[in-house]
């Protein structure tokens, strides 16, 4: 069970995070829609098929102090093919490597439901990974994604699981 100080925290970050977002939100780059494919739990013996899909909206600058952090915003969803969901909301920052090449390391958090699959302990789960991908157009992306989700020790049981994905992403808009 959450603890009642743990959700008074959380509720506190979530709250000023989205007041600083909303506050200074510049947004100049276009949206991606990306659509992946790969396996859940990839590092243990009871692996899983996942899929999922991710709106990723342009860039803003967060103001921290005299700097301005070009953060991204992305919503997604992934299933299982043992009817494990996790639905997400995660911020993201694009280092451009060169031209074509993009790491992209993002955190986040969202629901997670294991269906008949993993337990992970709870439904509030965390995310957090990396993604390398290269342009293959000047709209469409190819990459591969790797990412942990965790609850954080909100409950008794953490077991935590990662998935390695392939990614496509296309740039909506202009």
């Amino acid at each position: 069970m959450v603890k009642q100080s743990t959700r008074w925290v959380l509720l506190c970050a979530a709250t000023l995070l989205l007041t600083a977002v909303s506050a200074s939100a510049q947004v100049f780059e276009p949206s991606e829609l990306v659509v992946s494919a790969g396996v859940f739990n990839v590092l243990n013996d009871e692996r899983d098929n996942e899929v999922g899909v991710e709106l990723r909206l342009g860039t803003f600058e967060l103001p921290l102090g005299r700097h301005r952090i070009p953060l991204g915003v992305q919503f997604g969803a992934m299933a299982t093919e043992e009817s494990a969901y996790y639905i997400y909301g995660s911020f993201r920052y694009d280092w451009w490597l060169s031209q074509r090449w993009r790491l992209t390391p993002f955190l986040g958090g969202g629901i997670y439901s294991a269906g008949d699959g993993k337990d992970l302990g709870g439904p509030v789960e965390f995310r957090s990974g990396l993604e390398l991908s290269v342009g293959l157009t000047e709209r469409s992306r190819l990459g591969l994604s790797f990412y942990h989700l965790s609850n954080g020790v909100l409950y008794d049981s953490n077991p935590g699981a990662e998935s390695l994905v392939v990614v496509f992403s296309r740039r909506l808009g202009g």
